[in-house]
């Protein structure tokens, strides 16, 4: 049986480095339990922006840095629980910081690789438009900051600095001129 320790090192930041739970599961479970018992659900609900909920969820266990946060932020955008504007708010994580720089070979500040994935999901119309593209789009939709940031995630995961992805490429460097 799992029983909640607030003070847990399981429930800290790089749980694989001190823990006495001997496996992810057990440290997921109980991070949930830690969650329902400090009624995350009722705080996500009451929070009046989508960056609002990222900080509060955020402020839980294992949370603290950006991309898990993000991650479960949006999955649970998902949910019935809460239902926000995904293109309000999103942070890159640090595959996607990654992938901008295989891309382009620079080294961004999470608040420019920020600014520069939103313009990305905001012009990306006037982009397919001016290159003559058909718009990409996800189940029928245009893509999110997230798709976005996805892309350079998977750019950094797929494509070497010398083979790079050209749509992507096109894309980005496309979006950069507009700024």
């Amino acid at each position: 049986m799992i029983v909640f320790d607030p003070d847990s090192s399981c429930l800290r930041a790089k749980p694989k480095l001190r823990t006495h739970l001997p496996t992810k599961h057990e440290r997921y479970l109980k991070l949930v339990g830690h969650m329902m018992s400090t009624h995350l659900t009722d705080k996500l609900q009451a929070a009046k922006t989508y960056e609002e909920a990222f900080q509060i969820l955020q402020a839980h266990p294992l949370h603290g840095q950006n991309f898990l946060a993000m991650q479960h932020l949006t999955d649970i955008n998902y949910s019935e629980v809460i239902d926000f504007d995904e293109d309000a708010f999103f942070v890159p994580g640090p595959g996607a910081l990654d992938g901008l720089q295989k891309c382009f070979d620079v080294e961004l500040t999470q608040g420019l690789a920020n600014t520069f994935l939103e313009a990305c999901a905001y012009k990306q119309e006037e982009f397919f438009r001016q290159f003559g593209v058909k718009p990409v789009t996800l189940f029928g939709r245009r893509l999110y900051g997230i798709d976005c940031r996805n892309l350079c995630f998977n750019e950094y995961h797929s494509a070497s600095v010398v083979s790079k992805s050209i749509s992507y490429t096109l894309l980005f460097t496309g979006i950069l001129r507009w700024n």
